[in-house]
């Protein structure tokens, strides 16, 4: 787990009764964000002046900004996906994937996979959009950044995933739910 200084400044006097500063330096843990494949294609993308896609200017701002404040990961559903498509893009996805630490599928995320499925919460047709939810929430995931407003960052399916899980995990299970968004990009379309 990857450790972040806070380093808080105290007002203190010396032997002269002079104001001086003590800094206590104390490391906390930096919180995980897991990147959803909108996010990776939006930061590599051809520059466009489509309103739709004007978020990609935020996602740059985002990644040159605030990247180093979290520690960044994906999956193998991220690789695959990012894998797809015109090769000159996938060659740009893949090289920013390939620095990021790649969680495993487990068995936990796959079984949560197939309950978000089973439950309906999600359309037939997007199971791996399940399946990111299910990766981040099995490695306990702070949260998870997307632009896939449809299925992903909305608060509907949001709200019935976070309750899907509780209930497939019971009451002392091992997430606290699934944040989908992040701090200041809370809806990110």
């Amino acid at each position: 787990m990857k450790m972040r200084r806070l380093v808080e400044a105290l007002p203190r006097n010396n032997e002269k009764g002079d104001q001086r500063t003590l800094e206590l330096t104390q490391a906390i843990p930096m919180e995980s964000v897991y990147l959803e494949t909108t996010f990776i294609s939006y930061l590599v993308a051809r520059p466009s002046r489509d309103v739709i896609v004007a978020g990609q200017q935020t996602t740059q701002d985002w990644w040159a900004n605030r990247r180093s404040q979290f520690e960044c990961s994906d999956s193998q559903v991220v690789i695959d996906e990012a894998s797809l498509g015109d090769p000159a893009e996938v060659q740009k996805r893949l090289a920013v994937i390939n620095d990021l630490p790649t969680l495993e599928v487990t068995e936990d995320a796959q079984a949560l996979t197939k309950a978000i499925m089973a439950a309906g919460m999600l359309p037939p047709r997007v199971v791996r959009d399940a399946a990111h939810v299910a990766v981040a929430a099995a490695h306990t995931i702070d949260y998870l950044l997307t632009w896939n407003c449809k299925h992903l960052a909305n608060a509907q399916i949001a709200r019935r995933i976070a309750i899907g899980k509780t209930k497939v995990s019971g009451p002392n299970g091992t997430g606290q739910g699934l944040y989908l968004t992040l701090s200041d990009y809370d809806i990110l379309c």
